[in-house]
């Protein structure tokens, strides 16, 4: 099977075009923000058989968008939290998400502290001068 990502179809935050593929209008993949934290829901099929999916996956965008902080870091979001398009509800906390994935938001580029989610202060190897 040929590398999707070789040939220029697949983009930072799209699905690749495969055969028969149609993206779907009805999800918000515009860039999301939580606290201080820039979001992106991944277009992808959030169906599983007759059953819907509990959770939608996001992309975590660098808060500054250097070339050297550029990342493929993602997590999962549970729908519980979320409307049907993928909008993050007003009000909602979901500290707990990212509280659990500290190692992923620093490889993102989230290395200041975020009241609620993030305590300390790491720079990593690659980001220091």
């Amino acid at each position: 099977m040929k590398n999707q990502y070789r040939n220029g179809d697949a983009r930072h935050g799209t699905r690749a075009k495969k055969k028969g593929y149609v993206p779907n209008p009805d999800l918000n993949l515009s860039v999301q923000k939580y606290k201080e934290i820039s979001l992106q829901l991944i277009d992808r099929v959030y169906k599983k058989g007759m059953d819907e999916m509990k959770a939608k996956r996001y992309l975590l965008i660098p808060p500054d968008y250097s070339p050297r902080a550029q990342t493929n870091q993602n997590l999962w979001i549970p729908c519980q939290h979320l409307h049907d398009d993928g909008t993050i509800k007003e009000g909602e906390n979901i500290d707990y998400v990212f509280r659990s994935k500290q190692q992923i938001m620093t490889y993102a580029g989230y290395t200041e502290p975020i009241i609620g989610i993030k305590r300390r202060t790491v720079a990593p190897s690659y980001m220091e001068d």
